[in-house]
């Protein structure tokens, strides 16, 4: 008992299927952060020469600028991929948990040779038309 309600607070129950799909996400999304980062650092640098700054110290501000919108460039990369990865997980999870759960009672059940009592998933879980009829099933098949 105390290990069936250890698994139910962790996130990750499906390491490989969870992290898997929130590096996917991940990785598409920073390639496209990329890309639009770098044209838009491009561009600063651009005005930067379309200016023709004559004056080092006005120079010397501008290029400040630049490098600030780097590091704000940087630290909204670095944001973005752990809130991408945060959420994919937690996202994952709605798919990946019930599914944990189930395959957990049914080796239970395989072990003991009692019929498992599926338990309704969760408010936000996925597929609950699946797990609905999956609980129906067993009970069904647990009267005869």
């Amino acid at each position: 008992m105390n290990n069936n309600n250890r698994s139910q607070n962790r996130f990750l129950v499906n390491f490989k299927f969870q992290l898997k799909y929130a590096a996917i996400v991940a990785s598409i999304s920073s390639v496209v952060f990329g890309i639009l980062g770098y044209k838009f650092y491009l561009s600063e640098l651009g005005k930067q020469k379309l200016l023709q700054i004559q004056n080092p110290d006005v120079m010397a501000l501008v290029q400040g600028q630049d490098h600030v919108t780097l590091y704000y460039l940087i630290g909204f990369f670095v944001l973005q991929i752990l809130s991408i990865v945060f959420f994919g997980i937690m996202l994952t999870h709605r798919i990946a948990g019930p599914i944990f759960r189930v395959q957990k009672d049914l080796e239970t059940a395989i072990e003991t040779g009692e019929i498992p009592v599926i338990r309704p998933v969760r408010k936000n879980d996925e597929f609950k038309g699946f797990f609905d009829a999956l609980h129906t099933f067993i009970e069904k098949f647990a009267k005869k």
